[in-house]
C-alpha cells in the first residue's frame, strides 16, 4: 500500500500560472498538473486557505509573463513561497516543459 507521501514524490509540481491561454499552452506542451491563478476559487477555500486538492502537491511552479513579479510574489505568499519556484513564460510554448524544471526558488538569499 503506498503512502502520501510516496504519490506525492513521483508527481510533477502543480504549475500555477495565470489566465486560461497559459494553462492551455501548459497543457498542449505536456504539463500534467495546472492551475489558473487569476480565478482565486481553484486556489483558495471559502476561509482563505489553500485548498486540499492543490496541498497535496506540496511543490508548485510558478509560471509568468515578464511583468507579472508582484503577481507570481502574491501567489507564493499564498501557496507558502518555501514551497514555490518560479519561471517566466518562455516564448516558444514547446520550451514550457524546460522553464518548469528549471524553475528557480522564490527567495535566492536566506535573511538569518
Amino acid at each position: 500500500m503506498s503512502t502520501v507521501t510516496e504519490k506525492t514524490a513521483t508527481l510533477q509540481p502543480l504549475v500555477v500560472t495565470v489566465g486560461e491561454t497559459l494553462v492551455e499552452m501548459c497543457r498542449a506542451a505536456g504539463c500534467r498538473h495546472v492551475i489558473d491563478a487569476s480565478r482565486p476559487e481553484f486556489i483558495l477555500d471559502r476561509e482563505g486557505c489553500v485548498r486540499h486538492e492543490v496541498d497535496f502537491f506540496g511543490e508548485f511552479v510558478i509560471l509568468i509573463p515578464e511583468g507579472g513579479e508582484n503577481l507570481r510574489d502574491a501567489i507564493a505568499i499564498k501557496l507558502g513561497d518555501e514551497r514555490c519556484r518560479w519561471a517566466y513564460q518562455p516564448a516558444a510554448p514547446e520550451d514550457i516543459p524546460n522553464a518548469v524544471v528549471l524553475a528557480r526558488p522564490m527567495w535566492t538569499r536566506r535573511v538569518h
